[in-house]
C-alpha cells in the first residue's frame, strides 16, 4: 500500500491550484510495526508541511510585491539573496528578490527587498520556546 500526504495550495495570485507531495509511506501487511506513523516519519511530517506552507506563502507575497503600486508594471529583479526563518520545526532558506523600484515612483534606479522587511528572523512559537527553555536553565543554574 502507498500512502500519500499532499498539501494543496489555491491563492489569489494562481488560478489553479499547487499540489505539492510533502510524504510518501509504503506500507505492506498489517501488523503492529507498521500501523501508522513511525517516530521519524512523524517527526519529518510537521517540518515539511511548514516549509511548503511558508513556500507557498512568500511566493504569493513576492507576487503581490513585484507589481508597482501606482502603474500596474511589473517589477525589475536586480538580484536574490537568501533569508533564514527559525521556526520549532527548524530552519528554514527563503528565496527573496531585490526589486528595482518602479520609474514613475520618481526615486531613480533604487532597489527594495520586500520580504527583507519584514521580520522574518523566526516565528513567534519558536521565540517563546526559546523563551521557556532559558527560563528553565537559568532557573535551574542558580540553584545550584
Amino acid at each position: 500500500m502507498q500512502i500519500s500526504v499532499q498539501i494543496v495550495v489555491q491563492t489569489e495570485v494562481d488560478e489553479q491550484a499547487n499540489i505539492t507531495e510533502i510524504a510518501r509511506f509504503e506500507r505492506e501487511g498489517f501488523e503492529a510495526g507498521t500501523l501508522g506513523l513511525q517516530l521519524e516519519e512523524a517527526k519529518a511530517l510537521p517540518g515539511r508541511l511548514q516549509r511548503s506552507m511558508i513556500e507557498a506563502q512568500a511566493a504569493e507575497a513576492i507576487a503581490r510585491m513585484s507589481v508597482c503600486p501606482e502603474c500596474s508594471s511589473r517589477l525589475t529583479v536586480k538580484g536574490h539573496h537568501r533569508l533564514v526563518y527559525r521556526s520549532v520545526f527548524g530552519r528554514l532558506s527563503i528565496d527573496s528578490p531585490r526589486l528595482y523600484q518602479c520609474r514613475c515612483s520618481g526615486s531613480g534606479r533604487r532597489s527594495v527587498a520586500p520580504l527583507a522587511r519584514l521580520p522574518l528572523s523566526h516565528s513567534m512559537q519558536c521565540g517563546y520556546v526559546r523563551g521557556r527553555v532559558s527560563c528553565r536553565i537559568y532557573s535551574h543554574g542558580k540553584g545550584r
